[in-house]
């Protein structure tokens, strides 16, 4: 009886995949107001991989299920985001988070967009088929 209640405690806490990297975020995202201007702080002694996407005009990048929780901070106003199929169309500096086994895209119509991808958790080279199975291809419309 026992472990049946830590069992159920535990998929009481697991029940949001999110819940915990959004825990985590909570307390390492800081903004500090400097004489110079601000600065925002998105991870703090954690193990990460951060990238810059650069989708060019008129492509798009999709993966599915990366096995890395990651949060999107988008650079430019141009770039349309969908995650399992919601679709998004942020403004510069909007943050988005996309679960482990999330689908997701990215697009560039009219000109060319950037992202800041910071990945969660440690990335190796033998994770590179990843990045191998991320599609891209020329897109002509909105989807």
């Amino acid at each position: 009886m026992e472990q049946y209640k830590k069992d159920i405690k535990k998929m009481m806490r697991n029940r949001d995949p999110l819940k915990k990297i959004i825990s985590q975020l909570k307390k390492d995202v800081e903004l500090e107001i400097k004489p110079w201007g601000t600065s925002k702080r998105y991870c703090l002694n954690r193990k990460c991989t951060v990238n810059v996407i650069n989708l060019q005009k008129g492509r798009k990048i999709e993966q599915t299920g990366s096995g890395y929780d990651r949060l999107w901070i988008v650079l430019d106003d141009n770039v349309t985001v969908e995650v399992n199929g919601k679709l998004i169309n942020p403004k510069k500096n909007h943050e988005i988070l996309i679960h482990k086994e999330a689908t997701y895209k990215a697009f560039a119509f009219n000109k060319d967009g950037r992202v800041i991808e910071i990945i969660f958790g440690k990335t190796e080279s033998k994770d590179k088929k990843n990045s191998e199975n991320i599609h891209i291809e020329s897109i002509s419309r909105v989807i």
